[in-house]
């Protein structure tokens, strides 16, 4: 199993949080902190850049010879939000 690029991580965990549905209509979610294990790893790309992958852990239980994954700490605010702290 691969692990995906950084970006598509936090694009799908951001895209989970979005109320679907009836609660859709009932609530309006401005702002979001999310902390939780994270796997990370970088590879150069073809053009010689360098990408960030990170995905959840790949196993619950881990053993001595694995790496221990590190912490991600997102915090997502509402365009409209941040333009009404900044008036």
């Amino acid at each position: 199993m691969s692990r995906r690029a950084l970006w598509e991580t936090v694009s799908e965990l951001a895209e989970s949080m979005r109320p679907v549905g009836e609660a859709a209509h009932m609530l309006r979610i401005t702002r979001l902190g999310v902390t939780m294990p994270i796997e990370l790893a970088a590879r150069s790309t073809h053009d010689g850049d360098v990408e960030i992958l990170a995905d959840a852990p790949r196993w619950r239980w881990s053993t001595p010879f694995d790496a221990r994954p590190g912490r991600l700490t997102i915090e997502m605010t509402s365009a409209n939000e941040l333009l009404e702290e900044l008036s």
